[in-house]
Parts: C-alpha cells; structure tokens; sequence
C-alpha cells in the first residue's frame, strides 16, 4: 500500500493531519 499513492487516500491523510496540527496549536494556545 502506498501513502501517497491512491488520490483518495490522500485527502483522509490531509484531513488527519489539519485535524492533528489544529489540536496542537489549541494545546499550545491553551498551554495545558
């Protein structure tokens, strides 16, 4: 299985990755 392979992958991936960096930017604001 490749990552970056399948172009229907890779929307899930970003989608995961925006979601991951928006719940540690709201960490790091909060400073929990």
């Amino acid at each position: 299985m490749q990552p970056f392979g399948d172009p229907l992958t890779v929307p899930l991936v970003w989608r995961r990755h925006v979601d991951l960096a928006r719940v540690a930017s709201a960490i790091c604001r909060f400073g929990v």
